[in-house]
């Protein structure tokens, strides 16, 4: 009826085998833990904490480094196409949309001559130095175009000589390009031979004012406001933010008008005289029309004129492609004539 009380021994026994059975339903996965040296399991979790903390370094380091990679590139991307420019405009502006220009309008030539390489063109697009003491260096770099122009040209040693078959002062060129008679010196017939007629600002062809004439073209310059008449088969390149202005005819030779500031606002004799102290004017050089005095300088080949109100100097150059080969002498002096200067500047 009653059991027997268990022994102590039989008690310390039955807990020993609770212990034990807790143990093993309690225990981890055998591969969770290691046995220490003294047979005691120990957990392997740390260890595997600390690989997966080390691969979480080595990714993070890797963004760091991808992350830095890109933000230099970009840097760098930016810097060329942003920063670069910006700093330096006259290149990014001038150098290669004025090399286009130059390529595509500038270049006008015959079937049998070269015309001058970009850089040479390049080297004349500049506002004259006026800053020498004679007239002759006026035109140092138009020279060395020109004297260039030559090595480029092969042919221009049997170049014909310039003719005037109708003796009226136009030579045969000079008369195809302004679509007058070479063979008669009074094109219209109206009396007065076509050199005259021009020089007086009169169509040589027909009736009216020089400006009818269907071979010319009326440009202007909305930086200086001025007018000029060209040629409309030459062409026409305006740089430096129109100070200076390049018409191209078809042999390569030039005509150049280039505009500067008069700073002490003195007429064009004492301007002439200061730049030039050991030149003599010649009076029988000077012109004067209702906006503008002008003086041609002493070797023919630049004429320099400044406006009523003494603001600016204007230089209009002859450069001929090839050394001392004057084609174009009348149309040079029909461009200086022509120009008309509106500038209300202070």
């Amino acid at each position: 009826m009653f059991k027997k009380k268990p022994t102590i021994d039989e008690n310390l026994e039955l807990n020993t085998q609770v212990n034990n059975d807790l143990i093993v339903h309690n225990m981890p996965l055998a591969s969770k833990f290691n046995r220490s040296s003294s047979g005691r399991a120990v957990s392997s979790g740390f260890e595997t904490g600390t690989s997966n903390k080390k691969n979480f370094k080595a990714v993070g380091l890797m963004i760091i480094v991808g992350g830095s990679i890109f933000i230099i590139g970009l840097i760098y991307l930016g810097y060329i196409f942003i920063i670069k420019p910006t700093a330096n405009p006259s290149q990014s502006v001038n150098s290669n949309s004025i090399i286009d220009k130059v390529a595509s309008t500038s270049l006008a030539t015959t079937s049998n001559e070269t015309p001058p390489s970009t850089e040479l063109l390049m080297d004349n697009f500049s506002v004259l130095d006026l800053s020498s003491t004679t007239d002759s260096t006026i035109i140092s770099n138009s020279e060395s175009v020109s004297s260039s122009t030559d090595t480029n040209n092969q042919d221009f040693n049997n170049l014909p000589p310039l003719i005037d078959s109708d003796s009226d002062g136009l030579n045969d060129l000079e008369e195809v390009a302004l679509g007058t008679s070479d063979l008669s010196s009074d094109t219209n017939n109206n009396g007065y031979s076509d050199l005259v007629e021009i020089n007086n600002n009169y169509n040589p062809v027909s009736s009216g004012k020089l400006n009818a004439n269907t071979k010319l073209e009326t440009y202007h310059n909305s930086f200086f406001d001025y007018q000029i008449l060209y040629l409309k088969d030459w062409s026409v390149a305006s740089v430096n933010s129109g100070e200076t202005t390049i018409f191209t005819a078809p042999d390569n030779s030039l005509i150049q008008v280039s505009v500067q500031n008069n700073s002490k606002q003195l007429s064009i004799l004492n301007w002439y005289e200061e730049l030039f102290p050991n030149v003599t004017p010649s009076y029988d050089k000077m012109k004067s029309l209702d906006n503008w005095d002008g003086i041609m300088g002493e070797d023919g080949s630049n004429f320099y004129l400044t406006d009523k109100q003494h603001s600016h100097v204007f230089v209009v150059s002859y450069i001929p492609a090839i050394t001392n080969r004057v084609v174009y002498p009348n149309i040079f002096q029909l461009m200086i004539n022509s120009l008309v200067i509106d500038i209300k500047i202070n």
